[in-house]
């Protein structure tokens, strides 16, 4: 996914776990079940399911405030935007912002 694609993305929780756009587009928070040697471990990870498949998008960190979470994508260079996910009525709602005023890092 790019960052046009998921920057405002406003996700409506469906079952535990799952999430659906308006239009019907499908995403999973998966628990990490793993440790990463020398690296801040992420909660979870987030997914696009579609057509029966899973499509990694990016780890998902926990921050220091209650209902914010963080994760990144790369571009074809490599180069990180940062994204918060801001977590709404209990987690029945997460949206996806592009952090404003941070810098990338690759």
């Amino acid at each position: 996914m790019t960052e046009t694609d998921i920057d405002g993305l406003l996700l409506k929780q469906t079952a535990a776990g799952i999430y659906q756009t308006d239009d019907k587009r499908t995403f999973r928070l998966q628990a990490v079940d793993r440790e990463y040697a020398g690296r801040k471990k992420p909660k979870y990870y987030l997914q696009r399911l579609q057509g029966g498949k899973a499509e990694y998008i990016s780890g998902v960190f926990e921050t220091a405030e209650q209902d914010k979470m963080s994760m990144d994508l790369k571009d074809r260079i490599g180069v990180k935007t940062y994204f918060d996910i801001l977590i709404q009525a209990e987690g029945k709602y997460i949206k996806i912002q592009k952090r404003r005023g941070s810098l990338s890092k690759s």
